[in-house]
């Protein structure tokens, strides 16, 4: 399969507009938020754990987990003190 076709797999049901990436592994007890985005965005941890802070609740994150945060959600995210998280992730907007 070319690039071209999975970039456009599916395209004509989904419009999917990946933004930018990255990793980072974080400090003891680094923490993010609160924060509203306007895109989606996936992290995947990688090693260590954490916990994100939602709408839906408090939710400890450990390696080889993932979670998603959807545009015009309130999101903090905090590294563990023991065992803070390294992550990767992955920004995009579509339907």
């Amino acid at each position: 399969m070319s690039k071209d076709s999975i970039l456009n797999a599916g395209s004509e049901r989904c419009d999917l507009s990946p933004l930018f990436i990255g990793t980072e592994q974080c400090e003891s007890g680094h923490k993010f938020g609160p924060y509203v985005r306007n895109c989606y965005l996936i992290h995947f941890c990688l090693s260590g754990c954490g916990v994100l802070y939602d709408k839906y609740g408090t939710h400890r994150i450990g390696a080889g987990e993932l979670f998603v945060i959807r545009p015009g959600e309130v999101t903090v995210y905090e590294a563990d003190k023991k065992t803070p998280w390294e992550y990767v992730w992955i920004a995009f907007k579509g339907r």
